[in-house]
């Protein structure tokens, strides 16, 4: 049996230097330390432009350097994502390619090679084979713009199967997409979330499940929020190693995802389901499948969404219109890069591009849920919401219309008013 883990490294564009480098310190820094010191173990890393952009920010270039270098050396694999952790499922098309589009760019800002073979200027990077769709939100849309980018596999949920394949389903199953060289690789969703809720040394239930499985299946993806080692929970780095032993001692190599295919079995799948890993099998049959971040009678996750399609109807003329890929060496998320674009025009209308991109993070609806985690925590952060809503009143306030300027503005009031 293969077991391939696919760690999702994320913090929101509007997350506290205070915050984030409580995150480093607990996570980031022990986890990287962790995977350059196990030789044998070989783990897929989805990081996206947000976070190497708050780690730019926060002065931590030294992890960006490690990082490539484990991605330079075979040690890691990266996959492609969105690059603000959008729902693509709820966003325009062309603003979900602008979003994959400025995330290859910032990967191969931070992580690939700035010069060509011939000495042109040009960001390369290597071998990303596969993608990670932010809550890994997926519908039949998603997947046709994904496969477009060329890449080899998309990340799903069990819950994107239907439930009658479901049912004969092997936890090793891949699934060859109709009308697409893509592939969908569906995470197991039990061992994932027993790691993830578990969050305990001792891996006896662990062991349990995979002893009970490990006769039958040949490859299974374990798919979670990296930020459980060491953040969430505080012996997790431990907790890490504990489970790599214990894999070891049953001879089951760590293997990348894409690796990890070559041990899958792929079957036809005729169609997909709209789905994210956040809804339980009873929710998806309700139809709630955005349970923390679209919810049912939530009057402020209502008012989010409105202010959110606003902002994009009114931008539709010159933000929608750039074309990113006219920029491919540029850090357009800098100022610093902007400033260097000798028509101001152009450096505006990429900077509120960037800045509309930001807004569309998928955190300020999560923060706006009020549901309550298994752990007793409510999720309900003004200052996580007020920081994107900042965003968008830097939007409105570069908007020629005074106006929609004055609408946009009304609507955030009316956010504010109910926080």
């Amino acid at each position: 049996m293969k077991l391939a883990f696919l760690l999702h490294l994320y913090q929101p564009i509007t997350q506290e230097e205070t915050v984030f480098k409580q995150v480093y310190t607990e996570c980031y820094a022990p986890l990287l330390k962790f995977i350059k010191n196990k030789k044998n173990v070989h783990f897929t890393l989805n990081v996206p432009l947000s976070l190497l952009e708050l780690m730019d920010s926060y002065g931590h270039s030294e992890w960006i350097n490690d990082l490539k270098d484990l991605y330079v050396h075979d040690r890691v694999e990266l996959v492609g994502c969105a690059a603000y952790h959008p729902l693509l499922t709820k966003i325009p098309q062309d603003y979900v390619e602008k979003q994959i589009i400025l995330n290859e760019y910032g990967l191969g800002y931070y992580l690939g090679a700035h010069q060509g073979f011939e000495g042109e200027s040009v960001l390369m990077l290597k071998n990303v084979r596969g993608f990670f769709p932010p809550e890994l939100a997926v519908d039949s849309a998603v997947l046709k713009t994904v496969n477009s980018f060329g890449y080899d596999w998309i990340l799903a949920d069990e819950t994107a199967v239907p439930w009658e394949i479901r049912l004969e389903r092997s936890k090793s199953d891949a699934y060859s997409i109709y009308d697409s060289e893509m592939r969908l690789v569906v995470r197991d969703r039990d061992l994932s979330n027993l790691i993830s809720f578990k969050r305990t040394t001792d891996m006896q239930d662990v062991s349990a499940y995979i002893d009970k499985i490990r006769t039958t299946e040949s490859a299974v993806v374990v798919a979670l929020d990296g930020e459980l080692f060491g953040h969430h929970y505080k012996e997790g780095i431990y907790m890490l190693e504990s489970l790599v032993e214990m894999l070891s001692a049953r001879n089951i190599d760590i293997l990348t995802v894409s690796d990890a295919m070559d041990y899958m079995n792929f079957k036809e799948l005729p169609k997909i389901l709209e789905s994210t890993w956040g809804a339980s099998d009873s929710q998806m049959e309700q139809g709630n499948i955005y349970p923390y971040w679209d919810i049912k009678g939530n009057n402020l996750q209502k008012l989010l969404w409105n202010l959110e399609k606003l902002l994009i109807s009114t931008s539709l003329g010159a933000i929608a219109n750039v074309d990113l890929s006219e920029y491919t060496t540029v850090a357009v998320w800098k100022d610093s890069a902007l400033q260097e674009i000798q028509d101001k025009k152009v450096a505006d209308t990429l900077h509120n591009t960037v800045l509309l991109l930001k807004f569309m993070n998928s955190d300020k609806y999560w923060w706006a849920s009020g549901q309550i985690l298994p752990n007793g925590d409510k999720l309900y952060h003004p200052g996580m919401i007020t920081a994107s809503l900042d965003i968008a009143l830097l939007l409105a306030q570069t908007l020629d219309d005074s106006k929609v300027g004055e609408e946009i503005t009304e609507k955030l009031q009316d956010i504010k008013f109910i926080l």
